[in-house]
């Protein structure tokens, strides 16, 4: 029953972390994980890369290799595999933190199975919670772009920072808790940069392609039919040709009568006009609102071990 207790308690505590970067992703990079991936990186993915490792590690029986050459290769493969689905960097982030719960929840069970709870197991969960989601999304969302560019390097490329970050994390490792801090962040400043250019890449693509689809909707509304406003009789029979011809959502968007919007199911933050000038508010979804609490949950375990 208390195994069961501590399973709770690590899948809680990496769930806040990756519920973190959820958020992140969705309000600071404009870009929102797929769930379904997701799931996928949360099962399969991690399923067969911890067999794939093991069977490796056993046959090697280097710690240092598997770090830093076994655990890159096997894991960015199988990530790669997982964004066949969708093959878009939302699905890449979507397998990246589906994976990193999966990995976190296992490493906190252990380290909190094998030694008793201190505050150098709480920073190495702290540090590992922000730096693990971040690492393996961003080089998902890296390995989902060989399905766009038609390039391998791109794996390649996700391989090396992957080598990169674990190597930074066994020089971490052999320094003393002061100096974990400095090195952990930098690790994290630069996942940030990243991510934040590769998904900029994207926003200026989507911005192009809303900009020519908003052109091509200039160009249709000027060759759709007018509406004849000379008598009632004369504007209901146009009405009943436009609707005939261009359909009834057509005629509401010419008279400009669309009042309703979609409630969002996460969080987003839109601007509106008052008396008073421009305002913001945030709409907050059923998604939302739960991982929010999963995060106020991570972060009340987190206060509460601190406290014993």
């Amino acid at each position: 029953m208390l195994d069961i207790m501590n399973w709770i308690l690590v899948f809680s505590l990496s769930a806040a972390f990756v519920g973190l970067y959820y958020a992140i992703d969705f309000t600071i990079f404009k870009q929102k994980p797929d769930l379904l991936s997701l799931l996928i990186g949360l099962g399969p993915v991690a399923f067969i890369s911890y067999i794939a490792e093991t069977y490796l590690y056993n046959l090697s029986f280097s710690l240092i290799l598997s770090i830093l050459l076994i655990a890159p290769i096997i894991e960015e493969l199988t990530k790669f595999g997982a964004t066949s689905y969708g093959k878009k960097i939302r699905n890449g982030l979507g397998v990246g933190l589906g994976f990193a719960l999966s990995e976190n929840t296992l490493y906190f069970h252990t380290f909190l199975s094998m030694y008793s709870l201190s505050m150098i197991i709480i920073s190495y969960i702290i540090l590992r919670g922000l730096g693990d989601p971040l690492l393996h999304q961003f080089t998902a969302a890296i390995d989902s772009k060989t399905w766009e560019k038609g390039n391998p390097a791109w794996i390649g490329v996700a391989m090396a920072i992957h080598m990169g970050y674990n190597f930074a994390a066994m020089v971490m490792a052999s320094l003393n808790t002061i100096f974990m801090y400095p090195v952990m962040a930098g690790e994290i400043i630069a996942l940030l940069v990243g991510m934040k250019f590769l998904t900029g890449i994207k926003e200026e693509k989507k911005e192009e392609i809303q900009e020519a689809k908003k052109e091509e909707k200039i160009e249709v509304v000027k060759e759709e039919m007018e509406l004849d406003y000379s008598s009632l009789d004369a504007f209901r029979k146009s009405v009943k040709e436009f609707i005939d011809k261009e359909g009834f959502n057509a005629l509401v968007k010419k008279l400009k009568m669309e009042t309703g919007y979609e409630k969002t199911k996460f969080i987003r933050m839109a601007k509106f006009e008052s008396e008073d000038g421009s305002r913001r508010y945030i709409e907050i979804g059923p998604i939302g609102i739960a991982v929010i609490a999963g995060i106020i949950v991570g972060l009340g375990y987190l206060i509460y071990f601190l406290i014993l």
